[in-house]
């Protein structure tokens, strides 16, 4: 059976609007607003109408940039995430959407097949093979940290090669004689490029002019093979028994990149090894946690966001100039030389600002396990004050240590509790949208589910782009996606939300209709206003847990507004605004109270009672009291559970 040829007349009849006003938006011309052309647009793509005809499509198309990226790439999303930042921040810049699409095996991407988009970012390494099927479909294309020697296209790569030439040369002059590689060179180009910087510093520095002494001196110190499925799944026990089958121990390691080097390291002082004294480690890329190992990690420094935008502007470029000259791009790269101290060097420090020590070796251990910068963010409560920096007399490490354990076990309670309340809230909104709009995603994607609120209109279309790129990003990864879309061709909500982030899901509430809102929030019998506020401060506490942050002196922008249980517990007043309960800790404590059920409710203020006379026992210099201010509790905080 012939399918049916859409036309303007039939999308304008689904959206109640002129057939002028669709064939303007259809045709890129002024006279009908964004927001409304965005509808139009989504509507067409939607009943096949871009897909009938060439003209239109290429309309739709030229503000489209597929990214393509390995699967396996994904699994360093701290390097290529930046990458893939910069790409989406500089392509909206541009007024231009992107679709991300990951694969495994060399199939052209739909958005390409079907030419809806403009131009093509292939980030990573991409099989020749693969690359010449994509140039016949006459889009350009630019590479992101990976050249072709077969294929003729833009590329952008930062320069690996000199990044470890120059880190192998830093370590020579360092004073360093025995340096090893460890990098798995079958894993990727850049991988080997690295090591191919190293081997010239090596014959440089050591003056080794035939190449049977290079290879040599190398394999002597360096691990060049099966490194970087250990990595993968975090196998220590793998990587040390690597390490150990070195021939001769270097006292220098270059890594190929830094999460290599920080398990490497872990893995070392695990086994009684000192770092740097017995074995420096040195890794590549700079990521994030590079900043927050102890001893600090000497890496050398990718450009990651920029190269995400530059090679966005290259391909940018391109669109408007297809015969300009092919050009590869190199980007510099530079040594991020961490001042870091040494375990010995740390307990001094603690030592000269007045903290009783009373076992240097139980307290070295408990700073190479726990790490001396995250510690310390928990001083401030012994301080005689933050202009003096020192601690209050009689301070001992093992207190600041029980504040930091219990600020640890703290967040475990809150982070399960929201997690609790995270389950439940996606099961009956994807629930609530699924009954009422439909099970599909062209269902329940629709703008028009949402508020018709026209200040938020735009925060409707962004949300909506959000969970279709999360559909992208994870058909390919997700197991219940991949699932659904392989054997039905549609996504559920309620396998969408899975892969939702809370912060994203907290946002969807806040665009629903307003009955939605009602009936979500009687679920947890509580106001869709009251609602929208919880959540966002439980978003915030949930960031705070992931990521390990201080939680039990931190404070929310957004506060709860008063509740019966500020009243009932006489919370102490100032200026006619309650002080305990509103942006601190024990407002989540309310929180909870608000949405968990009785029976986990009282099993939690357990946990958190047990914690805090645990800490009362452990600590003398300062009251148990000035904690619980610190947090944000009244003094009779227990009484909540009555209520």
């Amino acid at each position: 059976m012939t399918r049916k040829r859409v036309t303007m007349k039939d999308i304008a009849d689904k959206l109640n609007l002129s057939i002028n006003a669709v064939s303007l938006a259809l045709n890129d011309k002024t006279g009908v607003g964004e927001e409304t052309k965005r509808l139009i647009l989504n509507t067409a793509e939607e009943m096949g109408y871009l897909d009938q005809s060439v003209k239109y499509m290429q309309n739709y198309s030229n503000k489209n940039i597929c990214v393509l990226l390995k699967n396996r790439f994904f699994r360093d999303f701290r390097f290529y995430g930046r990458v893939l930042l910069g790409i989406e921040e500089e392509a909206k810049k541009a007024g231009y959407d992107v679709f991300f699409s990951s694969f495994e095996t060399e199939d052209i991407p739909t958005c390409v097949e079907s030419r809806k988009v403009a131009g093509i970012i292939a980030v990573g390494k991409i099989g020749d093979s693969f690359l010449q099927r994509l140039k016949e479909y006459g889009v350009p294309i630019v590479l992101a940290d990976y050249n072709s020697l077969e294929e003729t296209v833009d590329c952008l790569m930062s320069d690996n090669k000199l990044g470890s030439y120059k880190m192998a040369s830093y370590l020579y002059k360092k004073g360093f004689r025995k340096i090893g590689y460890v990098g798995d060179l079958s894993y990727s180009p850049s991988t080997r490029e690295r090591f191919y910087g190293y081997q010239e510093a090596i014959q440089n520095c050591f003056g080794l002019s035939m190449i049977n002494e290079s290879i040599e001196y190398i394999q002597k110190y360096s691990i060049l093979t099966e490194i970087e499925d250990m990595v993968i799944h975090q196998n220590k026990e793998n990587l040390y028994t690597k390490f150990m089958e070195i021939p001769e121990k270097p006292d220098a390691l270059i890594c190929s990149n830094d999460e290599l080097a920080i398990l490497l390291m872990k893995v070392l002082q695990e086994h009684g090894y000192m770092v740097p004294e017995d074995v420096a480690i040195a890794g590549f890329d700079d990521i994030e946690p590079a900043k927050m190992v102890t001893p600090s990690l000497t890496t050398v420094h990718v450009k990651r966001k920029l190269m995400g935008q530059n090679v966005t502007k290259r391909l940018l470029y391109r669109i408007a100039n297809p015969k300009a000259p092919i050009e590869k791009v190199i980007m510099g790269v530079d040594i991020v030389e961490k001042n870091f101290k040494t375990i010995n060097e740390q307990v001094e420090i603690l030592k000269n600002k007045g903290l009783i020590i009373e076992d240097e070796n139980v307290v070295k251990d408990t700073l190479l396990r726990e790490n001396y910068f995250f510690l310390m963010g928990y001083r401030h409560a012994f301080l005689i004050s933050q202009k003096e920096r020192k601690f209050i007399p009689g301070t001992t490490f093992n207190e600041i240590y029980s504040l930091f354990t219990f600020d640890r076990n703290f967040r475990n309670i809150i982070f399960k509790n929201v997690l609790v309340i995270e389950n439940q809230l996606k099961s009956v909104l994807s629930y609530q949208l699924s009954k009422k709009y439909g099970y599909k995603e062209k269902d329940y994607l629709n703008p028009k589910n949402f508020t018709n609120d026209h200040s938020k209109s735009r925060r409707v279309h962004d949300l909506i782009d959000k969970m279709k790129r999360q559909i992208r990003i994870n058909v390919g990864t997700h197991a219940a996606t991949m699932h659904y879309m392989n054997n039905y061709g549609y996504i559920p909500m309620w396998v969408l939300v899975k892969v939702l982030s809370f912060g994203i899901v907290c946002e969807l509430y806040t665009i629903l209709r307003e009955e939605d809102k009602i009936e979500i929030a009687e679920v947890f019998n509580t106001t869709p206003s009251l609602l929208e506020d919880i959540l966002v401060i439980l978003s915030n506490y949930r960031n705070l847990c992931a990521h390990e942050d201080i939680v039990f002196e931190h404070r929310t922008e957004r506060v709860v507004p008063d509740t019966e249980y500020h009243e009932y517990m006489n919370i102490p007043k100032m200026d006619g605004e309650y002080i305990y309960g509103k942006n601190d800790l024990f407002a989540v404590i309310i929180i909870f109270k608000i949405l968990l059920n009785e029976s986990n409710f009282r099993l939690m203020m357990k946990e958190v009672e047990y914690e805090i006379e645990l800490l009362d026992g452990r600590i003398d210099i300062i009251p148990i009291n000035k904690i619980l201010d610190r947090m944000g509790f009244p003094k009779d905080y227990i009484e909540i559970i009555g209520r």
